[in-house]
């Protein structure tokens, strides 16, 4: 319940910089960034293409942050920051790399 809460104030942010954790495998389907994802589709689309095979060297890596504009009236980014390699459940893991944020 508090999570749903958080994720709709994020999503009435109209000005600064969003800034959240995606893995390094192109998969925005929960949590914050799915609800970015769904406000302003070209982050996804933008991050999806650095996951791909052909993002060569600009390729998502552990460490590496993409800043994308979704408006310039005000000014409002989201910051896309690759703090894990894999997704998943497991609840004993760990899919986090906090030392690579």
């Amino acid at each position: 319940m508090v999570l749903e809460k958080k994720l709709k104030l994020i999503r009435d942010v109209e000005t600064g910089i969003i800034a959240h954790q995606v893995c390094c495998v192109g998969v925005l389907h929960t949590g914050l960034g799915s609800s970015i994802a769904a406000k302003w589709p070209v982050v996804e689309l933008e991050y999806r293409r650095f996951c791909g095979p052909d993002a060569g060297r600009k390729r998502f890596v552990l460490g590496k942050v993409q800043m994308v504009r979704v408006s310039s009236t005000p000014e409002l980014w989201v910051c896309s920051m690759a703090g894990q390699n894999l997704h998943g459940s497991k609840k004993r893991y760990s899919w986090q790399k906090y030392s690579h944020l």
